[in-house]
């Protein structure tokens, strides 16, 4: 046999051995990430049972897909179908986890268990089924407890996006689930958790047309009628106020309804502010005063 076929032997030796040894990796990987979602599962308070159909691990970037999902919550009687979750950890340092998490089809029909009190609205906005999406990148501190949510972006088609960004200091994820699991907790969970940065947004793409127009239909009033009568309620919020931030929300807000669009609520205090004097300032002075403590701005562009 000369060398040239002694080569190629060898060389496909090397890449079957190569696939092998890929395939344990990933069936070892899959097995691994089979049980720390078992183990997710069980200590979640958000989560009551889950079920997929398929899971894969990318070897090289240890990104998990997993795909034909149903998942149960607790304050719901059925199923919440997906179509597939993708989580990718970045974590390369041990003392900082780093995860991107996208859900894509997240299908909710108007009959589902969770939509029972509004089911008669959205059926007059002409929706059968919300298909919905997620996409979610944050990184968190162990050791310093510090929270960084990068962006959250949560929508449905035919309907809106909202997108959100949070820098916070001194907070677990454990104490952020039980507040989540509890909002009565959360005083206790979070009294020492500091807020430095905030913004939320919103995309309108026909929500709030569809919502205006069967909201006319079933109080049979035009949708004309209803557009001004909010707005005469926000100019009288504008007149009753003495903060000037709040009257240039209330300003934006205003334009909004007149035109909806994109609205942004941003917060950019200079120092960070603890969530329990945020609670005592409002108790104290009012709701209006939290608008300069932590220095709320509202704009209609991005």
């Amino acid at each position: 046999m000369n060398k040239k076929n002694w080569l190629m032997i060898v060389v496909a030796g090397l890449l079957i051995m190569a696939a092998v040894v890929h395939t344990g990796i990933t069936l070892y990987l899959e097995k691994n990430a089979a049980a720390e979602i078992e183990k997710t599962v069980k200590q979640s308070h958000l989560i009551q049972e889950l079920g997929y159909q398929r899971l894969h691990v990318s070897l090289f970037d240890r990104k998990i897909t997993i795909s034909d999902i149903w998942v149960k919550l607790p304050v719901t009687e059925d199923a919440i179908q997906i179509d597939r979750v993708i989580v990718r950890n970045n974590r390369t340092n041990p003392d900082m986890e780093d995860r991107f998490i996208e859900i894509r089809g997240i299908h909710l029909p108007v009959a589902h268990s969770g939509l029972r009190q509004i089911k008669p609205l959205l059926t007059e906005m002409g929706y059968d089924t919300l298909d919905g999406h997620l996409t979610c990148h944050y990184r968190y501190d162990l050791e310093q407890k510090r929270f960084s949510l990068e962006k959250a972006i949560i929508g449905a088609s035919q309907a809106g996006d909202v997108q959100i960004s949070l820098h916070m200091n001194g907070i677990s994820p454990a104490g952020l689930e039980k507040a989540a699991g509890n909002p009565l907790a959360a005083l206790t969970e979070l009294q020492n958790t500091a807020m430095g940065h905030a913004s939320i947004s919103y995309s309108d793409q026909s929500f709030i047309q569809r919502a205006l127009g069967a909201y006319s239909r079933l109080s049979k009033n035009p949708e004309t009628q209803i557009t001004t009568d909010l707005i005469r309620w926000i100019d009288d919020k504008i007149k009753n106020t003495q903060v000037q931030s709040m009257k240039n929300a209330l300003t934006a807000l205003k334009q909004f309804v007149e035109q909806p669009g994109f609205i942004q609520i941003r917060s950019e205090p200079a120092e960070p502010v603890f969530l329990k004097d945020a609670f005592l300032t409002s108790m104290i002075q009012g709701p209006e005063a939290l608008m300069d403590l932590f220095q709320i701005q509202v704009s209609l562009t991005p």
